[in-house]
C-alpha cells in the first residue's frame, strides 16, 4: 500500500477519503487547503497526492507543480466539481496522473490509486533492470578461455574502436517492365 496525501477544503469529502483509504490499508495524511498540502510536501514524501483543483490558498495546479518539482515520481490525481476539458488537458501536460470529476465513488478512486502505485512500481522496476542489465551485458564482462573466444574478443574490441557511425544512401532499384 502507499503513502497518500489528500488535499481538499471540503471537510466531509476529505475526511471520507481519508477514512476509506485508511480502511483500504493506505497510510493517509490530510491537508485542508493548498498551502497546507505544499507544506506537507516539503516535510514528507508521498506516493500519491489527491488534490482538489479549487481550494483556498494555493490551488490544485500549484500543488501539482510543487509535487512535480519536489517529488517527480509522486503521482498526482486532481479532483474537481468545476472541471473543463482545457483544465484537464493543462493538468495532464504538467504531469497529473489523472483527473477526476466530482462526485465520484470511493471505489473509483481506489482503482485510480492502485493504477498509480502500479505504474510507479513498474517504472522503478524498469529503471532497476536497465541498470543491472547494462552491468551484466557490458562487453568486458564476457568470459571465455578458448582460443576462438579470445580471438573474437580481441577482434571485437578493435572493431569497436575503429567503427564510426555512418549512413548509406541506396539508389532505388530500376523499375522492371
Amino acid at each position: 500500500m502507499g503513502r497518500i496525501l489528500v488535499a481538499d477544503d471540503h471537510d466531509a469529502l476529505r475526511r471520507g477519503l481519508v477514512r476509506g483509504l485508511t480502511e483500504a490499508g493506505h497510510e493517509v495524511e490530510e491537508a485542508s487547503n493548498g498551502n497546507a498540502a505544499i507544506e506537507r510536501l516539503h516535510d514528507s514524501y508521498f506516493d500519491v497526492v489527491l488534490s482538489d483543483l479549487k481550494m483556498g490558498g494555493s490551488d490544485g495546479m500549484d500543488v501539482l507543480r510543487t509535487t512535480r518539482a519536489m517529488h517527480p515520481t509522486t503521482a498526482v490525481i486532481l479532483m474537481t466539481a468545476f472541471g473543463s476539458v482545457n483544465t484537464a488537458v493543462e493538468a495532464m501536460k504538467i504531469g497529473a496522473f489523472d483527473y477526476v470529476q466530482k462526485p465520484f465513488e470511493i471505489e473509483e478512486m481506489e482503482v485510480k490509486i492502485e493504477k498509480a502505485l502500479e505504474v510507479k512500481r513498474l517504472k522503478h522496476e524498469l529503471d532497476y533492470l536497465r541498470g543491472t542489465q547494462q552491468d551484466i551485458y557490458e562487453f568486458d564482462k564476457i568470459v571465455g578461455q578458448s582460443v576462438a573466444s579470445s580471438t573474437c574478443s580481441t577482434s571485437s574490441r578493435r572493431w569497436r574502436r575503429a567503427i564510426r557511425p555512418c549512413s548509406f544512401a541506396a539508389k532505388p532499384a530500376p523499375a522492371r517492365s
